[in-house]
């Protein structure tokens, strides 16, 4: 403006500047997102354990997508930055990077009082999260509510943080007067300050963004768990099939039916036996059925190993219960069960598991009582069950056939 050179004009090289900038920042960050994709996918691959995905593919749409709001974004800038620059003058265009060496809290008060409270808020924040997500109250209508008031307090206390720790950090330098003029140390100091506002800001938006993306893969890692949950209750094997009604169904046809389309792997019969005493269902409901289901220690091993589970031993006088984790208070510390009459023998209860446990493994879909094989000779079968294990993985059309 000095040489004479008009405002526009200046206003029009600035733009052009900024604007073959924002061009070579946009074709630079194409291949760099796409590495920095594929490693981040890679990460939530293992963490979740997703086996052989390969991630190698160019998605035009959201580059398409990337250049409108990358353009979108860049336009506003670049009219804000013509506005300003078109209200400018001399003195302003001298003194303008003076205003970056204004401090962001005029008092060291002011500015403590406020990290110590973006720190409670950040504590209070990470309190409701962890107060709110529990077996209990993860399915209530207000739990949403809660979790997305906790993660707004969590964003604003770390922008607070941000801004706070780099004007301590700041003060901090400058007090000390062999750090401030030893070397070059005063002139870094100063771009320090000139660029702490840009900093705070851009390390808490970095920061809340890394927060959001830990917590979608830490919402990642819950479904994928309820998820594996829920297979393993409902069907945590390839093929399973039983029949509770005599005469009962010769098996062997099922597995000629399982064999024209997949290959057999293992399979496995076994038995579900009534023990008449029902001892165990007394704590459970009795409304429907009066007997306890029981099952041989051989089968329940044979059925372990399948899904690559430790087998269990049981002594002579020893019984294990098999039951689903929803129903575990019924049996939990109930001393009655300790100890149990079964073929005239005392038997004594060696342990409770639930990880084994799934919705058919007998008709009642509530429990069952393992005991050595010798004990289920003379009992009634209840039902009769086939489990196979297959190369392929089935589909539901092998349940049409």
């Amino acid at each position: 403006m000095l040489l004479g050179i008009k405002k526009t004009s200046i206003a029009r090289l600035l733009v052009t500047e900024n604007i073959l900038v924002g061009i070579f920042a946009f074709i630079l960050a194409i291949p760099i997102g796409f590495v920095f994709s594929q490693f981040i996918s890679v990460i939530i691959v293992k963490l979740l354990k997703i086996p052989k995905t390969i991630f190698i593919f160019v998605n035009f749409v959201s580059i398409g997508m990337l250049a409108v709001y990358f353009l979108l974004i860049y336009l506003l800038v670049l009219l804000n930055l013509l506005r300003r620059i078109r209200k400018m003058t001399v003195h302003d265009f001298l003194y303008f990077e003076k205003q970056n060496e204004t401090k962001m809290f005029h008092g060291n008060r002011k500015r403590n009082i406020l990290f110590l409270l973006s720190i409670i808020l950040g504590i209070a924040a990470l309190a409701l999260w962890a107060s709110r997500w529990t077996l209990e109250k993860n399915g209530a209508q207000e739990t949403l509510t809660y979790l997305i008031i906790s993660m707004s307090i969590l964003i604003v206390s770390m922008y607070g943080i941000c801004a706070t720790c780099a004007d301590m950090l700041l003060s901090a330098l400058l007090k000390s007067k062999k750090i401030k003029y030893k070397k070059d140390y005063l002139f870094t100091a100063r771009t320090f300050a000139s660029k702490a506002r840009t900093m705070s800001f851009t390390f808490g938006t970095l920061s809340m963004l890394i927060l959001l993306s830990l917590l979608c893969l830490n919402y990642s890692s819950i479904c994928k768990g309820v998820y594996h949950r829920s297979i393993e209750l409902t069907a945590p094997y390839d093929v399973d099939i039983f029949d509770y009604e005599q005469p009962f169904d010769d098996f062997n046809e099922y597995l000629r039916v399982i064999d024209e389309d997949y290959t057999i792997n293992e399979s496995i019969e076994f038995n579900i036996y009534k023990d008449p005493a029902h001892q165990i269902q007394n704590y459970y409901d009795v409304q429907f059925y009066n007997f306890d289901p029981v099952m041989k220690l051989s089968d329940y091993n044979k059925l372990l190993k399948m899904r690559s589970l430790t087998p269990i031993e049981l002594k002579s006088d020893e019984y294990f219960l098999v039951t689903d984790r929803q129903l575990l208070y019924k049996v939990e510390g109930n001393n009655e069960i300790q100890n149990i009459r079964f073929a005239d023998q005392k038997l004594h209860l060696k342990g409770i598991d639930t990880n084994s446990f799934w919705y058919t493994m007998n008709n009642t879909g509530r429990f069952t009582v393992i005991v050595p094989d010798k004990y289920v000779s003379g009992l009634e079968i209840s039902e009769k069950h086939l489990i196979a294990d297959t190369k392929e993985d089935t589909t539901s059309k092998l349940e049409e056939k």
